[in-house]
């Protein structure tokens, strides 16, 4: 209940274990590559236009459906 409409959708999720985010959270240069690749995002950011490298090697949008789409501009 409560809290920003615009932080808790779908397209601002992303599953990580919790080793790899404490890792992101607490290491400079990790933090810095999770934000190149779209992992971690301000939380002014419109997610649904904010690419995000998967292990695949390929960007994706997500939507706020559940759904991803390839993006290939990048």
């Amino acid at each position: 209940m409560g809290g920003s409409k615009t932080k808790h959708r779908a397209s601002n999720l992303l599953w990580l274990c919790s080793l790899t985010n404490g890792l992101i959270e607490s290491d400079a240069d990790l933090g810095q590559e999770a934000r190149e690749r779209g992992i971690k995002v301000p939380f002014w950011a419109d997610t649904t236009i904010t690419p995000v490298l998967y292990p695949d090697g390929r960007w994706y949008l997500l939507d706020d459906i559940g759904g991803k789409e390839e993006h290939r501009d990048l």
